[in-house]
């Protein structure tokens, strides 16, 4: 089976537990990336350097890459990603190409938090007040996130009515009421859960994750937990909601219960954690696109992840042009 990563980026770990698979059945991993110098390039069977997302060529040259290196199954592993593939959601499958991803309707609810947040709360699971600049209502602190945020990017935290109309003066207004949103700040431990659904809408394995410590927007430590209520909820969204492959959500540990804020269609930052306590996701995604049974996934209450820097050394004549 052959794989196409097309942003693989930093993402070194969890593409060769993929190749651990793919190596046994003799297939290979395809990377791509916009820079030549994006890790993952290095640990490639095959590498290529490709046009950004937004350019005109983008389609063409991942088409035939597709084609010429026999690809099954792409995998997205960052946002603007799943972007793409879901503007190119028919064209892709009228020509063939396979990727894990869900509907382009439900990407836009995961995309879209306020969409989001509209989903769990039709769905009746705990999730964070948002309003609208005009509401008198609001409740400080007060958190401001992108509609379409990505890795903890342009948050800020409001404390009161002064300090949010200078985020919104810095921002602009225009720009504030079409591309952000105004939540109530919940407090408590932040938990992220790694689902996988299968090609029947069955959920597979659920991983629970409660973050220790994050640097720069990504997990550092991180710990395997078990809550029945995180678990409740999770299998109340999947039984509403058709998705396959790959999801994380996100939530907070309230007073009052868990309170859920994000769903990701793809792997998050920390799933190596839910790998080495026992959810092997990627031998699971082989055999189900593979038509195989699945494996049964039992993970590790209590596993932790403390994670450390790691690099690849090159001259410079070894760099991919």
């Amino acid at each position: 089976m052959n794989l196409f990563f097309p942003a693989g980026g930093r993402r070194v770990e969890l593409i060769n537990f993929f190749k651990k698979e793919v190596k046994v059945l003799g297939g290979k991993i395809v990377v791509g990336d916009i820079v030549n110098t994006s890790p993952a390039l290095y640990i490639a069977d095959k590498a290529y350097l490709l046009p950004s997302f937004n350019s005109e060529e983008c389609y063409e040259v991942f088409k035939n890459i597709y084609k010429n290196e026999k690809i099954d199954l792409v995998i997205p592993l960052l946002d603007y990603e799943l972007d793409y593939y879901s503007a190119n959601y028919i064209r892709m499958q009228s020509d063939g190409i396979n990727v894990m991803i869900s509907s382009p309707q439900n990407i836009e609810i995961f995309r879209n938090k306020k969409k989001t947040n509209e989903t769990f709360r039709r769905l009746g699971i705990p999730t964070p007040v948002q309003w609208n600049l005009e509401s008198a209502e609001k409740e400080f602190p007060v958190i401001i996130k992108p509609i379409k945020g990505s890795a903890g990017k342009q948050i800020h935290i409001a404390s009161d009515q002064a300090e949010l109309e200078m985020i919104i003066n810095q921002i602009g207004n225009k720009k504030f009421v079409e591309k952000f949103i105004i939540e109530e700040l919940v407090e408590g431990e932040e938990v992220t859960s790694d689902a996988l659904i299968d090609l029947e809408d069955n959920i597979r394995a659920i991983s629970q994750r409660e973050r220790i410590k994050v640097r720069g927007g990504e997990v550092e430590r991180s710990k395997i937990v078990d809550y029945k209520d995180i678990k409740k909820y999770i299998e109340l969204l999947f039984s509403s909601i058709k998705v396959i492959g790959v999801l994380n959500i996100q939530c907070f540990l309230s007073k009052d219960g868990p309170i859920f804020t994000e769903i990701n269609a793809r792997f998050g930052g920390g799933y190596p954690l839910s790998y080495h306590a026992g959810c092997d996701f990627p031998k699971a995604i082989i055999n189900m696109y593979n038509n195989k049974p699945i494996q049964k996934m039992n993970v590790k209450i209590g596993y932790h992840m403390l994670r450390y820097d790691n690099a690849i050394y090159l001259d410079e004549n070894e760099l991919i042009k």
